[in-house]
């Protein structure tokens, strides 16, 4: 009686604690200071010596006021020395660089170049894309890696350079490892900006990791080895570690789901193919692809679970799981999101050793300082963003459900449940943490749903319910996984059977992935939220975590936050001024795509196409609509069949829901395999095709659009000739979209009468044979945009329509153009700032 009393008095005094409630977290706090530090610098042009004076200076009066016991005053102006210091090394991160770094060679154009440096990592592999139809040139095997330069070749001479460059090299690269010098031939260029409104910044993020340069070498044989590697140096024993295991589930993982089974135990994510990583984007389930928290989570799981097994004291279980997990990161290269995993293990594993709280919001505070004290640019980026958001509402989850499990641990409730058969006792166990797992994940992915759906534009209602169905053959193919790197080597018995549960559990998660991603409403696509609503959401509830208990009301919390999400919910104000038509000749390389806002509302897409890379050229298109919060396209017009005007058209049909697609006569006539993969995907997405030609016509909220070519029987000639044109007119001004019209199609456009326009987009990407002297002559435009790649010839095409006095804007140079139509004139205004005003003629 006496011992049932004490476990009595034991479950009452944890019932008593405010388990419930967020303690006091300092962390927080200096984790608030640190972000808003590196947010200001990275805003605002602050320099280095003005952080160095800020710094000081708030140290200094944080001496005089701890001195004379302002605790208020000394608080708050330590929490400024630290941003300041967190400012300071951010901007020698970020802003920072030698003066020979390579930035100062890299161009937008590529440049032939040759190159030493030391190889920073092991090449990465990336596999064949597969055979796609849209794809007109294949996409073949790939290496990438990371070099550290150190000389330039002028001529006879080598000087030297300083900084990173990202290698890519068409095929394998097996003959260089981690520490080799090597000497590359190469195509030098800088990393690739946005080009287009809503684009992702891959120079912003290639910078976070100091590289500031793009290389490309065209074969193997134009990177030679200088000089090896010295030694066996820890780099080099781990990467040779990563490559025998890589080598190891190869043979032992069925070639169809190898990569797979790379991407989730090694972190070869660049080894999956595109179709398998939609398909996981698609469920919510696209964070199980990344060596992320939940990977490392889960295999400290199971390490606790081998550890108290083999009955280990529960300080040395964590010092074992910490040890574990910090191996296996560094054999996975330490990547991004396995580092900060790592960091949080490490930092849980210390806790359980000092005795204190294993996971806590003071400990997630922690890790998250240390990611930023080795790279401040991951509190810009989004993986680290809702990995540490996830961990956040697991830890919120937690304290819930520790009162949750206090309750039953009433005596009364144990009796009942000593009387239960084993059978129901499993049941109901089993219940509880399915229950408790969903949730869980339901936290989760409300906490992280903003963010998710502003940066990946998809929103997934079943994402809680998969990661329950997931659990278990997740946690079954890392742990049979984790078994066969480990032994596999020297046991083949071991080897064979975790191979095979590995196998068969990859198989079970690829089912209910593709059985989920059939079902109807299981995601939709979403133009996302902006920024400021972001940081407000997020800026309250880390504040409220911040706040120490009973300073501030959870109600006030709630309420705050239920207003900022209400705010969300307001209809967007109108981004146009009444009767304004939008016009943006969208930058996608060689290929088209023009996007027209009309004041009715409605958006008409003409032309859909990038010739190289047609998943690339439908990401643009989309970001693009995204930004402008366009979810449905009204109308798509495909000028003619070339794939450079058609080929991102099948995905964007997956994304955004279409009224109708215009054609010109004969679009489908030719059955080639482009075409047909076409028509498969309109018929899928069941939108209605409605074929037009000269004399079409019309009308919506004064704006007038009319096909003026190609006659309803088409002219001589091949698809180009037959290009459908479009005029546009609204406000008294005209618009010429035109395709690639040339040959016996332009002709008859010169022999018309009314051909004259104000805005002309180039035929046929800019090309010499599009006649710009003559049409120019014809059409006299005051403006002329030029979509597709730099080629040869454009000066020449320049000075025909120069000669006429028209201004020449080309995408390749200044990314998109958008083009505004009001009566009181039109503005024109390029992706890289450049802006131009035409008066309306009666001004």
């Amino acid at each position: 009686m006496s011992r049932i009393r004490a476990e009595d008095e034991s479950a009452a005094s944890r019932r008593d604690l405010p388990a419930c409630r967020m303690p006091y977290c300092p962390l927080v706090v200096v984790l608030l200071a640190v972000s808003a530090g590196m947010a200001v610098d990275r805003g605002a042009a602050v320099s280095l010596a003005q952080w160095i004076g800020l710094g000081a200076v708030a140290y200094g009066v944080w001496w005089a006021a701890h001195r004379a016991h302002r605790d208020r005053l000394a608080a708050w102006v330590l929490l400024l020395a630290v941003a300041a210091l967190a400012g300071a090394w951010h901007h020698a991160r970020w802003r920072l660089f030698a003066d020979d770094d390579v930035a100062a060679l890299a161009t937008r154009q590529r440049q032939p170049i040759c190159l030493e440096g030391f190889v920073a990592a092991n090449p990465r592999h990336l596999p064949a894309a597969p055979d796609d139809p849209m794809r007109p040139i294949p996409l073949g095997e790939r290496s990438q890696v990371t070099v550290r330069l150190t000389a330039v070749r002028h001529g006879d001479s080598w000087e030297p350079i300083a900084g990173n460059v990202r290698l890519s090299v068409d095929g394998r690269l097996d003959s260089v490892r981690a520490g080799d010098r090597i000497r590359v031939f190469g195509q030098l260029a800088a990393p690739r900006t946005p080009q287009n409104w809503g684009e992702f910044d891959f120079a912003h993020f290639a910078r976070g990791d100091r590289i500031t340069g793009d290389l490309l070498a065209g074969w193997p044989e134009c990177v030679a080895v200088v000089q090896a590697a010295a030694g066996a140096t820890p780099a080099v024993r781990l990467a040779s570690v990563r490559a025998a295991g890589q080598r190891l589930l190869r043979e032992c993982i069925p070639a169809d789901r190898y990569d797979l089974a790379a991407t989730m135990l090694l972190g070869a994510r660049e080894e999956l193919l595109r179709e398998r990583t939609t398909a996981f984007l698609e469920t919510g389930t696209i964070h199980l692809l990344a060596i992320s928290g939940l990977h490392v989570g889960i295999i400290a799981l199971l390490l606790h679970l081998a550890g108290r097994g083999l009955l280990l004291p529960r300080k040395a279980t964590a010092l074992f799981v910490a040890a574990v997990v910090v191996g296996y990161v560094l054999v996975i290269e330490a990547r991004p999101p396995a580092v900060r995993a790592a960091i949080l293990v490490a930092v849980t594993s210390l806790a359980v050793v000092i005795g204190r709280r294993a996971l806590s919001m003071n400990s997630l505070a922690a890790a998250a300082l240390v990611v930023l004290a080795f790279n401040p640019a991951d509190l810009f980026r989004t993986g680290p963003q809702l990995s540490f958001l996830a961990v956040g509402g697991l830890v919120w989850t937690g304290r819930r459900f520790a009162f949750w499990e206090a309750e039953i641990d009433d005596p009364i409730e144990r009796l009942l449940v000593a009387e239960r058969g084993w059978i129901e006792r499993a049941l109901r166990a089993v219940g509880r943490w399915a229950l408790g797992l969903l949730v869980a994940g339901t936290v989760v992915y409300l906490v992280t749903l903003p963010l998710a759906a502003t940066r990946f534009n998809v929103v997934t209602p079943a994402a809680p319910l998969m990661n329950v169905l997931l659990w278990v053959p997740m946690c079954l193919a890392l742990g049979s996984g984790f078994l066969l790197l480990t032994f596999g080597w020297f046991f083949g018995p071991m080897a064979a059977l975790a191979a095979g549960v590995c196998d068969w559990a990859l198989w079970s998660m690829e089912t209910i992935i593709a059985a989920a991603r059939q079902t109807p409403g299981s995601h939709f696509w979403v133009a996302g939220l902006p920024e400021w609503w972001l940081l407000g959401f997020y800026g309250l509830l880390l504040g409220g975590s911040a706040v120490p208990p009973g300073r501030l009301r959870r109600r006030w919390v709630v309420a705050a936050l239920a207003v900022w999400i209400a705010v969300a919910a307001l209809p967007p104000a109108r981004a146009r001024p009444p009767r304004e038509l939008e016009i943006a000749f969208l930058s996608m390389g060689h290929g088209a795509a023009v996007v027209l806002h009309l004041p009715s509302g409605e958006t008409i897409l003409y032309d859909a196409g990038r010739l190289v890379s047609p998943e690339g050229g439908a990401q643009s298109i989309s970001r693009y609509l995204w930004a402008r919060g366009i979810t449905t396209i009204d109308t798509v017009v495909i000028s003619h069949a070339d794939l450079d005007h058609y080929g991102a058209l099948p995905r964007l049909l997956e994304r955004f829901p279409v009224g109708r697609i215009c054609t010109g006569p004969g679009m489908f006539d030719e059955p080639t395999p482009p075409l047909k993969a076409l028509r498969q995907a309109i018929r899928e997405a069941a939108v209605p095709v409605e074929v037009v030609s000269d004399g079409h016509r019309w009308e919506r909220s004064g704006t007038v659009i009319e096909v003026i070519h190609p006659p309803e029987g088409g002219v001589a000639g091949g698809d180009n000739a037959n290009s459908l044109v479009l005029r546009i007119a609204h406000c008294g001004w005209t618009i010429l979209l035109p395709g690639d019209v040339e040959g016996p199609g332009l002709e008859r456009l010169l022999d018309a009468e009314a051909l004259g326009c104000d805005i002309l987009m180039a035929p046929h990407h800019g090309s010499v044979r599009s006649n710009p002297a003559g049409l120019a002559e014809q059409a006299r435009p005051q403006w002329v945009i030029v979509s597709g790649s730099e080629r040869a010839g454009f000066d020449q095409v320049a000075a025909g329509y120069h000669r006429v006095g028209a201004g020449v804007f080309h995408t390749a140079r200044r990314g998109a153009v958008k083009i505004g139509i009001r009566e009181k004139g039109a503005y024109l205004t390029t992706h890289d700032g450049i802006g131009a005003f035409l008066p309306a003629a009666t001004e």
